[in-house]
């Protein structure tokens, strides 16, 4: 008892400082009673508060804590929350009402029979209509005595009478019979129902009403209990909850069992068995309704699997045949210059024998022209993720400036000082430009409880979209060595309360920056990272039993370096995500940190000497075959589970991952800039200045425009100007996917579609506009590098399938990977073509629909005969999702 008290108290004062802002009163585990007090009806809050009035109901009781005693490291922290407001901008809470689930047996005259005590007695709160999206939760009680939900019954109903009693009227005479032969009314009784004036633990709650005495009126078919509310915590032995996201026809992520040993799905996280038995349409295929939950239900229902080896094997040749290709531009670390890029396509789509045999049987290109004016920002795909967040946001209440790179930037750290004679003046400024994450997540979760133990058992389950934006901007004049760490923002995320159980998410992020720096100039380096269906399942009280998968990000890096220098930084983005979960007066934690982070060196090939009061001075040579500024970039991501702000186990850890290095050529200014400091080279007299504009622009704004980059001693043909992105230590090129016209753009995304919107520069951030391109124009990922793939079963069966896109570890089955290559025309341009490891190749094709969403792309085998299967309607309900109104051949072309 003493180590159970013990270690409750430790858990308390861990949580409260891990969730300074997660507003739940303090909770002790000693067994008590709780007092009842009156409540006046409140608005839904994001958590309870302690009711402080005697004489009526209340649902927790608030206890004092002791103050904690200040240490450096203490008064570090209260140094730095006097910075941020004092209240974090929040969403919204859901409060989740009682209900009954459609599983339930409400007829049966079982269910005015009390459930023993100790025994299971379920409540269910959400959504009673299995047709509709929601959260759900269930809430199963053991209670010390008997009880009787009669919600659970359509044979009676309670009524809370002004005296202070329970009156159940029942509607038949056997209902009325099975109720006064079942229940003793010599011992206390728990009668359970919503009635108008009898409160539960919360204003929404279902009332849980002791009964010391029972009246049976038998004309009336009635009973009158006495007695009073009762908080159930008072009452219970144990009990046990769990949540989720239900959606219709979902039924393979999780599985909640009802009382009535009914199967319970919900959307969490999982692999997904495929066991179930679908309904399915006249050609064999699996249906679904219509609606955002459509896709992923076939492919629930097909189950998934990781990555096969022999597909794995298919990627990974296309990669290394482009990378060859790519290697054999450059010879001893000198551009050769190619010819046109359609020479150079029509070069390296010919000299491979694989792609020359594919075009044997094609026996038709896609001439029809398909514009459409449909907008990106419009897509409502099925992303079923409640949970959102775009931070900072345009009112986010954070200081922005104005840095050398952009004007919205937050200031890491600034210093200043000016040498004895006033002419020489050294500064370092740190700036996060444009820093930001934006994302979608589902939650749901279980936990078990006693009065005595508190939360002993719990788990969290989650899954994530994100993009995060990193980049430091380093401004000096300085030797200077400093390790930085500022809080950025902390937002509450859309919480859920039902029952005695509240869920409070929440996400925070921070930079880290650590430098070294001996320099005039300035470096810009960082970039975009994305995660598309990242998932972890951790365990609270077994951290060793956690799994995460899908949280080794595509990176997009920026690297921008000008002057005379020696600047080393390393930058991380800490990123929590953590949910606080409260049952009755027992609170725990757990979320995990994922922390992306970057490592660049930028130097000048050269010597170099600095004092305080006459700044730098040094000179040019060539280091290593450069002679100007050397760059190098490397990534890493890593996971880790956070228990009450603890880190207790590395999920996921990429390592530090090289990305490039590379020489940044000297440019001699025309005119001799005033104010800047030049370092001699030994070949000239002549002052000298190292600019380079960013290698590569991550600017999901405008997907069209391509960086600025100049000279670059590798190569300094156009080809340069492509944006790239790496991933499993690869390099793509990215490039828009136009239709020939242009006017229309391919948009992969979150739900694992892809889809035609219109060209331009706003984009959804749910999306990617851009695609990894290979150095033969072949297209390998979606633009979330991950795999896309159509379904053998829809194929065999009426030479159509859906296109989509999975994350490597969660394909599913049935599922062909397929890439986007382009293919010769007879008048000797280039159009794409979808083709698997077995050189079969498939015509694209896109529909639009008549509810007017978003067109989305489909594959053939004929373009002819696959309009006409996805227009005729047979498959509207196992492939196309929706009523077709029109089908075209998508004609895109390579944009190299």
């Amino acid at each position: 008892m003493l180590f159970n008290t013990i270690f409750t108290l430790f858990w308390a004062a861990t949580f409260a400082a891990a969730f300074p802002f997660f507003s739940l009163p303090t909770w002790h585990s000693s067994p008590r009673s709780v007092e009842t007090a009156s409540v006046e009806p409140v608005a839904a809050e994001t958590a309870p508060s302690p009711a402080g009035a005697p004489g009526g109901f209340c649902g927790w009781v608030a206890v004092e804590k002791p103050a904690q005693p200040a240490t450096e490291s203490t008064a570090q922290i209260t140094q730095n929350s006097e910075d941020k407001p004092q209240d974090e901008p929040s969403a919204p809470s859901q409060t989740l009402t009682p209900s009954v689930h459609w599983s339930w047996d409400t007829t049966s005259l079982k269910n005015v029979e009390p459930v023993a005590a100790k025994e299971d007695s379920p409540m269910y709160y959400g959504e009673s209509d299995p047709t509709k999206e929601g959260y759900f939760a269930f809430l199963t009680y053991r209670f010390t005595l008997p009880s009787v939900n009669l919600d659970h019954s359509d044979h009676a109903h309670a009524e809370y009478t002004n005296d202070g009693s329970l009156k159940v009227i029942f509607k038949t005479s056997d209902s009325f019979e099975r109720a006064t032969g079942s229940w003793n009314t010599d011992k206390d009784l728990l009668l359970i129902a919503t009635a108008k004036g009898c409160t539960g633990p919360s204003a929404e709650d279902r009332c849980y009403f002791r009964a010391t005495g029972i009246a049976v009126d038998k004309e009336n078919k009635t009973v009158t209990a006495t007695g009073a509310p009762e908080h159930p915590e008072n009452v219970m032995e144990s009990a046990e909850t769990e949540w989720g996201m239900w959606a219709p026809h979902n039924s393979t992520f999780g599985n909640a069992t009802a009382s009535g040993g009914k199967s319970f799905n919900y959307t969490a996280n999982g692999t997904g068995n495929g066991s179930f038995d679908p309904p399915r349409d006249t050609h064999g295929l699996t249906t679904a309704s219509f609606g955002q939950s459509f896709d992923s239900y076939l492919d629930d229902a097909l189950g998934y699997h990781e990555l096969q080896s022999d597909a794995e094997a298919f990627l990974d040749q296309i990669i290394a045949d482009g990378e060859a290709t790519g290697a054999a531009r450059s010879s001893n670390g000198s551009c050769s210059r190619l010819a046109s890029g359609e020479l150079r396509r029509r070069h390296v789509l010919h000299a491979r024998g694989f792609w020359k045999k594919l075009w044997h049987g094609v026996k038709e290109g896609i001439k029809s022209v398909y514009n459409t004016v449909a907008d990106a920002l419009t897509i409502k795909g099925d992303f079923n993720e409640p949970v959102s967040w775009d931070l900072p946001g345009a009112n986010f209440p954070i200081p922005k400036e104005t840095s050398p790179w952009s004007d919205n930037s937050i200031a890491l750290f600034k210093h200043q000082k000016s040498s004895e004679s006033g002419e020489f003046q050294e500064h370092v400024n740190i700036y996060c430009v444009d820093c930001g994450v934006s994302g979608q997540a589902v939650f749901s979760g279980k936990a078990k409880i006693t009065p005595l133990k508190g939360i002993f058992d719990g788990e969290l389950a989650m899954r994530t979209n994100m993009k995060m934006v990193l980049k430091v901007g380093i401004d000096a004049q300085v030797k200077f060595s400093q390790n930085i760490q500022h809080d950025l923002f902390t937002f509450g995320l859309p919480g859920l309360t039902y029952g005695i159980v509240t869920v409070g998410p929440y996400i925070s992020v921070a930079a880290k920056v650590g430098l070294e720096a001996a320099a005039k100039g300035k470096l810009l380096v960082g970039g975009e990272m994305g995660l598309t269906q990242a998932s972890a399942v951790l365990y609270i009280f077994e951290p060793g039993k956690s799994t995460a998968a899908g949280w080794t990000p595509y990176f997009k890096p920026v690297m921008d370096a000008e002057g005379e220098l020696m600047l080393a930084a390393t930058a991380a983005l800490p990123i929590s995500i953590k949910v606080g979960l409260k049952v009755a007066s027992f609170e725990t934690a757990l979320g995990i940190v994922e922390e992306p982070a970057i490592s660049a060196v930028a130097q000048v090939a050269g010597t170099a000497s600095y004092n305080g009061e006459n700044g730098f001075q040094g000179g040019l040579k060539d280091f290593g075959g450069c002679a100007g500024i050397a760059t190098s970039l490397n990534w890493s991501n890593r996971l880790s589970l956070d228990i009450l702000g603890i880190t207790s186990k590395v999920l996921h850890d990429t390592g530090f991952q090289p990305i490039v290095k590379g020489c940044l050529n000297l440019t001699k200014p025309k005119s001799k800039v005033p104010n800047t400091l030049g370092m001699q080279s030994s070949a000239s007299d002549e002052p000298h200045r190292f600019t380079n504009t960013s290698i590569a622009s991550t600017a999901s704004s405008a997907p069209f425009r391509k960086g600025n980059t100049k000279e670059n001693s590798t190569c300094s043909d156009s080809d340069n100007e492509h944006l790239q992105v790496f991933k499993d230590g690869h390099q793509f090129g990215l490039a828009p996917l136009l239709t020939t016209t242009g006017t229309s753009m391919l948009t992969s995304c979150n739900d694992g579609n892809i889809y035609v919107a219109a060209a331009k520069n706003e984009t959804n951030k749910k999306c990617n506009t851009m695609w990894p391109t290979s150095n033969e124009a072949i297209i390998p990922f979606d633009g979330g590098l991950n795999v896309m793939h159509y379904y053998s079963d829809a194929m065999n069966a009426v030479g159509v399938s859906r296109l989509r896109s999975s994350p490597a570890y969660k394909i599913p089955n049935n599922a062909v990977v397929t890439v986007l290559v382009p293919a010769p025309a007879a008048d000797g341009s280039f159009f794409y073509m979808a083709a698997d490891a077995s050189q079969q190749v498939f015509y694209p094709i896109v529909c639009d629909f008549a509810n007017g969403a978003v067109p989305r792309v489909f594959l053939a085998k004929d373009m002819s005969a696959g309009v006409q299967m996805l227009e005729g309607g047979s498959v509207a309900k196992s492939i196309t999702g929706a009523k077709v109104e029109k089908c075209f051949g998508l004609s895109m072309t390579p944009q190299i």
